[in-house]
């Protein structure tokens, strides 16, 4: 069977949000969150009659490694459609992706391994981990107290300030992103978050916290 591997375009985005939504379970209410992230020619795909049969989507990122700040091509969105799947189609879009990043000057290119074969045969190795902690929210309250003053709800206008102090820690932290990429969703629906931030008394913003409530599913 022949496949075409080429990137998406823009005519071909919903075909991409359909084989995501059908692989990850991703509710219908994220669509409008895809399409504003997503970008056709940074995606690339195995086609079959202009019908996409597997793709990936190489996020444009920029991380530290070596106490610099430098571009890499984050992997996500890795698909193969269910009635073309062990043909090899996952290995032959990622190779294809390998080739765009270098072309593009990515230094580097980072992912969240679901399938250790599958990444370790087309050059990828484990490099850190990633880990959820789950608490209690009653156990934040064995935290030391901040000053009076030093913590306020934040607004939109803080975001600049908030993105600094990230990128102030992420320069010490290596392989963290430097948060650009990051923002759409907070930008977009501040809103729908809690967001915090502490402060010096200079005015400087030394942390914050975002979060959203939840319902149990």
């Amino acid at each position: 069977m022949t496949f075409e591997v080429r990137r998406f375009r823009e005519s071909e985005l919903e075909q991409a949000w359909e084989l995501d939504r059908q692989a990850f379970n991703v509710p219908l209410s994220r669509r409008e969150s895809f399409f504003g992230k997503s970008e056709a020619d940074r995606i690339i795909g195995a086609f079959r009659e202009d019908r996409a049969a597997a793709q990936v989507q190489v996020l444009p990122l920029v991380q530290n490694f070596g106490g610099q700040f430098v571009k890499s091509g984050g992997v996500s969105s890795v698909v193969v459609a269910p009635e073309y799947r062990g043909q090899g189609l996952a290995s032959t879009v990622m190779r294809a992706a390998l080739e765009s990043m270098r072309e593009g000057g990515d230094a580097i290119s980072s992912l969240y391994p679901a399938n250790l074969r599958l990444y370790r045969g087309v050059g990828w190795e484990l490099g850190g981990s990633y880990a959820i902690r789950q608490i209690h929210s009653r156990h934040l309250m064995l935290l030391d107290r901040a000053n009076s003053g030093d913590v306020r709800r934040a607004e939109p206008a803080d975001l600049p300030a908030i993105r600094e102090c990230y990128r102030r820690i992420a320069l010490g932290a290596p392989g963290m992103h430097d948060g650009e990429s990051l923002w759409w969703e907070l930008e977009n629906e501040f809103s729908k978050y809690y967001v915090y931030v502490a402060q010096e008394a200079s005015g400087e913003v030394r942390g914050a916290l975002v979060y959203e409530q939840l319902s149990d599913p």
